[in-house]
């Protein structure tokens, strides 16, 4: 498991235990009678309940590059912290107790997908994915999402937490890369004499038409090869140092 996810699964253990806190507490609250001792002790379960709740309050706003929201079972709105308003553009106060879908997209809503985040978190406990989500302007951004299911101590559904990550950059990043690639690949498969391009442990990273033709396979099966694995030890034998003084940084030539 990798530090992001066990952060996050750590966050939501702790606002499910929490949760759990909150509850006691005003249970106990509950069973008592009004009489001055207890009046005593109701402001005493009170101030801890504020307490907790503003200690909650701070963990989940102290997570910046994260927006996470607390759903009720039916997958309404109960709050947020800081980073749903930067991400999505929404403030509590507008969109508390409104059904989570409006962070969709319309095509996602009329597919169907928050309710099948719903009812994945529901009976596995956990909903994850990416895709395109919308913000309150109507603009969008690219998120890896989770949804997990908070239960009380008797196993009944309590809520929901989702957390929500802008993965737009990454992404962009990326698209921007995979088309350097394909740019790279057009300008190499265009060189009649053989090219490949190789990592610092003499592994293919990228080979031209002209490379597989001469081999007789094709760049799938090539890459991620040595090159001794390919050209055979004898020729490597022949062109090792050439090939190591060349992964060292200079230019080499040999015939």
């Amino acid at each position: 498991m990798n530090t992001e996810a066990e952060s996050r699964a750590a966050l939501i253990e702790e606002l499910q235990v929490m949760r759990r806190r909150l509850e006691a507490a005003e249970q106990e609250l509950a069973r008592r009678t009004l009489t001055d001792d207890v009046e005593l002790e109701r402001q005493r379960v009170e101030r801890e309940l504020r307490q907790q709740e503003e200690r909650l309050r701070l963990i989940v706003d102290g997570v910046r590059d994260h927006a996470i929201s607390m759903l009720d079972p039916q997958g309404r709105i109960v709050t947020f912290n800081r980073s749903v308003e930067q991400i999505k553009g929404h403030a509590l106060e507008d969109v508390r107790g409104q059904y989570f879908a409006l962070f969709f997209t319309p095509e996602d809503r009329a597919s169907g997908l928050p309710e099948l985040e719903l009812k994945t978190a529901s009976e596995q406990g956990r909903y994850e994915g990416e895709g395109w989500r919308e913000r309150k302007d109507g603009s969008r951004f690219y998120a890896a999402v989770s949804l997990s299911r908070l239960k009380d101590d008797s196993g009944e559904l309590v809520g929901f937490v989702k957390v929500t990550q802008d993965r737009t950059q990454s992404r962009e990043l990326s698209e921007a890369l995979r088309r350097r690639e394909s740019e790279l690949r057009l300008i190499i498969d265009a060189i009649p004499g053989l090219v490949a391009y190789m990592s610092v442990d003499e592994t293919y990273r990228q080979v031209n038409h002209a490379y597989e033709d001469w081999f007789g396979q094709p760049a799938a099966k090539l890459v991620g090869k040595h090159i001794s694995d390919v050209v055979g030890n004898r020729a490597y034998d022949v062109i090792r140092t050439h090939v190591a003084a060349a992964l060292a940084g200079p230019s080499v030539s040999f015939a």
